[in-house]
């Protein structure tokens, strides 16, 4: 079984990009990462740190996944449906294309110019069409300047006991509570989601599906040493954020991480063992029935339900 893990061999990632000479392509990531607590605007992409590579979002979309390949060269990686035009995606399945310098290589070889920053934004663009309302409102929290604590996306635990596939997260943020830095998971759901609702009674961690879900994160935390796993895990991404972000800002404009993120550097991080539940119901529509049920599992299922987005407040969330 895979362990938690967010590293990234930065030092030698820089090296060698610098004796490759393909700067090039990563300066233009770097000027279009926005943490969170900003704005992304019209092209900003959100970054998170996994086990040794790097991910560079778009509304939920990865269109860049940065790493290193066979033969320890930095590379990047991105969809095919991001890169081919339009009338070609629909022929691809999961296909990636690998950029080393200036060139794009197809799994069949075929060659492909990178252009610099508008072949970037090409991508953003074409990843808009892959998106969905729920990473669109993800999105619209990571640009509350409140919710600048926010560390990761995406987030997927690893393999486990008799869990066999990854589950994954929305976000994963930092607040402090009662002085104490904590870290906590949040799932994001839309009020219309079938899995937040069932009409047959409530089975606990079964029913509605959402509950199954929260109650896989909930295991896993009860495992001894994975709280801890986390913590330190968080703690590292927090140093490596601070690090990417130093080298982000020097080649443009300044984009500072939140005030949490940047003490999590040096700080020992409590993990909440219980997830918080966002629900978006920007109309106030009624889903009374619904709400009741996961009301009633409150004690272990935290619920926040939001009718546009604002602060998480996370730990006031109970």
């Amino acid at each position: 079984m895979g362990s938690f893990v967010r590293k990234f061999d930065l030092d030698s990632f820089e090296k060698r990009l610098t004796n490759s000479g393909q700067e090039g392509w990563w300066n233009d990531l770097l000027t279009l990462w926005r943490p969170s607590g900003q704005d992304s605007g019209t092209h900003g992409l959100r970054l998170a740190i996994r086990n040794n590579y790097l991910n560079f979002y778009r509304l939920g979309q990865s269109v860049a996944r940065v790493g290193f390949n066979r033969q320890k060269q930095p590379i990047l990686a991105v969809h095919a449906k991001y890169v081919l035009p339009k009338d070609e995606r629909r022929t691809v399945g999961q296909e990636y294309v690998v950029l080393a310098g200036s060139t794009l290589t197809r799994p069949g070889g075929q060659e492909l110019p990178y252009e610099g920053i508008q072949t970037l934004k090409g991508w953003i663009d074409a990843a808009k069409d892959y998106t969905g309302d729920e990473k669109e409102f993800v999105d619209e929290l990571l640009s509350v300047p409140e919710n600048d604590g926010v560390i990761d996306l995406e987030m997927a635990l690893p393999a486990w006991g008799d869990v066999k596939t990854a589950s994954r997260m929305d976000l994963v943020s930092i607040e402090r509570v009662n002085g104490q830095l904590t870290v906590f998971f949040g799932e994001v759901k839309l009020f219309d989601d079938s899995r937040l609702r069932c009409r047959a009674a409530l089975v606990r961690d079964e029913m509605p599906e959402v509950l199954r879900q929260l109650s896989i994160y909930r295991n896993y935390l009860a495992v001894p040493g994975h709280l801890a796993r986390i913590s330190e895990q968080y703690a590292e991404a927090a140093r490596l954020l601070s690090r990417l972000r130093a080298a982000a800002d020097a080649i443009g404009q300044t984009h500072p991480l939140g005030r949490a993120i940047l003490q999590s550097r040096d700080e020992n991080l409590s993990v909440a063992n219980l997830a918080r539940l966002i629900v978006h119901n920007e109309g106030q529509h009624a889903w009374t029935e619904h709400r009741a049920k996961l009301e009633a599992e409150r004690d272990r299922v935290p619920l926040l339900e939001l009718g546009a987005a604002g602060p998480l407040n996370f730990a006031t969330t109970a």
